[in-house]
Parts: C-alpha cells; structure tokens; sequence
C-alpha cells in the first residue's frame, strides 16, 4: 500500500532535522579544530618574539586567518542552528498532521461501519413480518385484530 503524502512529509521534514543536526555538528568540530589551531598559531608567535620578525608576521597573518574563518565558522553555526530549530518546528507539525489524518480516516471508517450495522439492522427490521416482535418496535406484538 502506498505511504500518505502527510506521513512522507513527515517522514522527510525528520530527515531534513537529522540531516541539520549533522551538518551542524560537523559545524561545531570544525569550530573546535580552528580554536586547537589558533591557540597553537599564539604559542607559535609567543615561542618566536625573540626571533625574526618575519617569522613573527607570517604567525600573525596566519593568527588573522583564524580568526576570520572562526567567525565565519560562528556565523554559520547559528544559522544551521536557526535551520534546526525551524525544521524541529515543522516535522512535529508535519506529524500531527499525520496523526490528524489517521485519525479523521479512522473516524470515517468507523462511521460508515456504524452506518452499515444501522442499515442492516433497519434492513432486517424492514423484512420482520408485521406480527412478529422486535426489539426495534419496543419488543411488542401488534394485534392483527
């Protein structure tokens, strides 16, 4: 049997979040690494002051470097975590949707089952012989005379 569009839809807003989360913590390894790198670039430049000042330029260049694709790095990080949080926000709409859906289809069925058990009992009601009893007439007899 074919997948509901609501349930695929959820299906695919849990994976966008997943995915999301993945992204972002690759995101926040990378942050960690660059922070490893940078503290490593100061150790490097307070090592070398006493030697030449090329030496020196070319750690603070490098130091600069850091520094900038951190703050890239930052910057993307909190719009993937924006990103996270509005897809958390639409997989649970888009599974209450779902379960929305599920339920109204077993409210109908439901509903035409309780029909057909309604029209079979008026329909065997309908074929009882006028003298008969029934318990839809009340359970008693109707006198012939």
């Amino acid at each position: 049997m074919a997948e509901e569009p609501a349930k695929r839809v959820a299906r695919l807003q849990q994976q966008m979040h997943r995915l999301t989360q993945l992204r972002l913590t690759v995101l926040h390894r990378r942050q960690a690494a660059l922070r490893a790198d940078e503290r490593a670039t100061v150790a490097a430049l307070d090592d070398c002051v006493d030697q030449r000042a090329q030496n020196a330029a070319l750690l603070h260049r490098r130091l600069r470097l850091a520094a900038g694709e951190l703050a890239a790095v930052a910057r993307e990080i909190d719009a993937q975590a924006q990103l996270l949080i509005g897809q958390a926000r639409r997989a649970r709409q888009a599974e209450a949707i779902a379960e929305a859906r599920e339920a109204e289809a077993r409210l109908a069925l439901e509903r035409r089952q309780l029909g057909d058990i309604i029209d079979a009992a008026l329909g065997r009601t309908a074929s009882l012989p006028q003298g008969a009893p029934s318990m839809m007439r009340g359970g008693r007899e109707e006198d012939a005379t």
